[in-house]
């Protein structure tokens, strides 16, 4: 019987290797900016979801109280206002900048609740036109402000 010869046969040369890898390495390195990119605007998406809907929140909560009230005063001592209801009950709603919450307080029920979270700041302003405030709402970067006025029957505190 005779033996088959085998041709010879060659193996990668160390620069096709250094050429594949670096290839590869570049393709490696444009995927992960893509990711790490993705990664970074879902996050700022979903932080921005979060902002919004707790400014909603704040803002429903507001509204409902002022369109049964009689009258809004400012706080004097801190960032905040008082509603007084119609049935002669107070809602007061002022900022807790060590929780960043809209605390509300309701003197009919004798309870208080976090209105909402993520507040960094709240101006309020009587001016001609009647009370302004201006809710900053803020997580990472996203950010959104509420604007709410109200001018009827508008005194300040004493």
């Amino acid at each position: 019987m005779k033996a088959k010869s085998f041709g010879r046969s060659r193996g990668m040369t160390i620069i096709e290797v250094v050429v594949a890898s670096s290839i590869f390495g570049i393709f490696i390195v444009q995927f992960a900016s893509v990711w790490i990119s993705t990664g970074k605007q879902i996050l700022y998406v979903l932080d921005r979801a979060r902002v919004n809907r707790e400014a909603h929140t704040a803002r429903t909560l507001i509204l409902t109280d002022m369109s049964v009230a009689s009258s809004v005063t400012l706080l004097t001592d801190a960032d905040g206002f008082n509603i007084c209801r119609l049935n002669g009950s107070t809602v007061t709603y002022s900022l807790d900048s060590e929780s960043r919450a809209l605390q509300r307080y309701d003197t009919a029920t004798s309870s208080g609740m976090t209105a909402a979270k993520l507040l960094v700041s709240l101006d309020t302003a009587l001016g001609v036109k009647g009370m302004t405030a201006a809710l900053v709402f803020e997580r990472s970067g996203a950010s959104v402000t509420l604007d709410i006025a109200r001018n009827t029957a508008l005194n300040t505190s004493p």
